[in-house]
């Protein structure tokens, strides 16, 4: 039997790596992810295993960092369950992967949320330009907005500049009519759990 896990973003960091000319492989630009996770976490990230994105020659790379001791204790589990491991990723590939055939534009606002956890992402011309995460509180409608708000100023855009879309877990009714009503797009929505786990290998971010 096989197996594709799906793993909450609170176990995964995430780091926008700049395209740098000089780096002549793949494994060059990786070894240049590691070394900015260390540079923004410190000593912890030595621990993590970190995982990026296919971007195109000249765009930034999206990458991945989660603890090895994490994915050693889910190969003991798989393991001791005589299960074959197909693919790990992150909630935030599972859920962009399954809504990718719906995000037509050529530009757009991806968030996640999960487990009170923004993720936000600005996607342009088949390339992330801007990643972010926040912690979110009382009032995640008013937070979400305001965050992409603080995101466009930094990278000199708009929040009217191109739609919204959401995946979401643990919002109530009235938190997903606000955002509808905001001109936010609903991709998919659970009152827990995952919103979404699907797989399109051309844009994971796989173990």
């Amino acid at each position: 039997s096989v197996c594709r896990i799906v793993l909450s973003d609170q176990f995964v960091r995430y780091q926008l790596v700049p395209w740098n000319a000089e780096l002549q492989s793949r494994q060059d630009r990786l070894r240049l992810a590691q070394a900015q996770f260390r540079a923004v976490f410190g000593d912890a990230a030595d621990g993590w295993e970190v995982r990026l994105d296919r971007a195109g020659y000249g765009a930034s790379a999206l990458a991945c960092a989660v603890d090895r001791a994490l994915l050693s204790e889910l190969e003991g589990l798989r393991g001791a369950a005589g299960l074959r491991i197909m693919s790990i990723q992150p909630h935030l590939a599972a859920a962009f992967n399954r809504s990718r055939r719906e995000l037509h534009a050529p530009g757009f606002w991806f968030a996640s949320i999960e487990q009170g956890r923004l993720w936000l992402g600005r996607f342009k011309s088949d390339r992330w330009i801007s990643v972010s995460s926040y912690q979110l509180g009382q009032q995640p409608v008013r937070e979400m907005l305001e965050g992409i708000e603080r995101e466009a100023v930094l990278i000199g855009g708009d929040l009217r500049d191109a739609q919204v879309h959401l995946v979401a877990t643990g919002l109530d009714r009235d938190s997903l009519r606000a955002m509808r009503d905001a001109g936010v797009n609903i991709l998919a929505a659970q009152a827990d759990g995952f919103a979404g786990t699907g797989v399109n290998p051309d844009v994971a971010m796989r173990h």
